[in-house]
């Protein structure tokens, strides 16, 4: 079950477990992110998002178009501070491409080069496009979840370092009655 929109109630084996979706999908996602190495496969958009960045966030998008592109993004001059962003990575084809980019690039900037960088940046990308408390998710996306934790040791904590299940065994919940 779902509760709060937030956290999904599980029995798994003699435990019962408090899944924290965001956490959790954050995780996997990063992960998944991590996974592909040092370039991101890309998702070309049907259309172009165009962005508004400032001066200085506009001259250093264009002057490290390639580290964006092992980002996975495609983006372009398109006259005054606007960009045209043409692909995001594929793994976030759902997310809004235009938070996603802003997110890389304020990550650069941050940063500039580095692991910790490119790290960081998955991160906030991971977050942001991971599902959120107050989303409405179908049973057998919340099925489709816990089933990953269940298969993927390394989806315990989120990236963040928060725990992504809290486990109980009956003997807990029978001490938390009385």
């Amino acid at each position: 079950g779902e509760i709060f929109s937030t956290y999904i109630l599980c029995r798994m084996g003699e435990e019962f477990a408090f899944v924290h979706q965001h956490a959790a999908h954050e995780r996997i996602r990063y992960n998944r992110l991590k996974s592909q190495g040092e370039t991101l496969e890309r998702q070309m958009l049907l259309s172009p998002v165009t962005v508004t960045l400032s001066r200085e966030e506009h001259e250093f998008a264009l002057e490290h178009k390639e580290a964006l592109g092992r980002l996975g993004f495609e983006a372009d001059d398109f006259g005054g501070s606007t960009v045209a962003v043409r692909s995001i990575p594929a793994l976030m084809a759902d997310a809004s491409p235009r938070d996603l980019f802003l997110d890389a690039l304020s990550g650069l900037m941050d940063r500039h080069t580095g692991v910790t960088a490119v790290d960081e940046i998955l991160h906030r990308m991971a977050c942001r496009s991971a599902v959120k408390g107050g989303d409405h998710n179908t049973r057998a996306e919340l099925e489709e979840l816990v089933k990953t934790i269940v298969e993927d040791e390394n989806v315990r904590f989120c990236p963040h370092g928060r725990p992504v299940l809290l486990r109980f065994t009956k003997r807990e919940l029978e001490k938390l009655f009385g």
